[in-house]
């Protein structure tokens, strides 16, 4: 591998993951997680990511060092979200069934009374 190939989100996100396990564990504190974090994100080449874990045991993480595949496959894993559009479509065909409702049976409510 070298050094000054560049990386992409997949690296850079195995690499805010590792620094987040290394400060759940007490070997970061917040404000060098922070620090190391924003630096991570600005990453551009292995060489970036590996001087963030200079002196944290177990190195630069396997996976910012040798991706298993690309940032499309991984995307494509994370749950599918509902879009807002849906949502929206939703909320108005159920006030829209819900009035319809409500004056079918004031409608049949107020005829029974007419009648008698």
């Amino acid at each position: 591998m070298d050094a000054r190939q560049r990386i992409g989100d997949v690296e850079r996100d195995a690499a805010v993951e590792a620094l987040r396990e290394h400060t759940s564990v007490g070997r970061l504190s917040i404000p060098e997680f922070d620090d190391r974090m924003s630096k991570a994100l600005k990453a551009k080449t292995y060489a970036d990511l590996a001087s963030l874990f200079h002196d944290l045991p177990g190195g630069v993480p396997p996976l910012a060092l040798h991706p298993k595949g690309n940032a499309l496959v991984v995307r494509r894993q994370m749950p599918i979200q509902p879009r807002k559009k849906t949502n929206t479509v939703l909320l108005v065909g159920g006030v829209v069934l819900s009035v319809f409702v409500i004056l079918t049976f004031l409608s049949m409510f107020f005829g029974l009374i007419f009648m008698v």
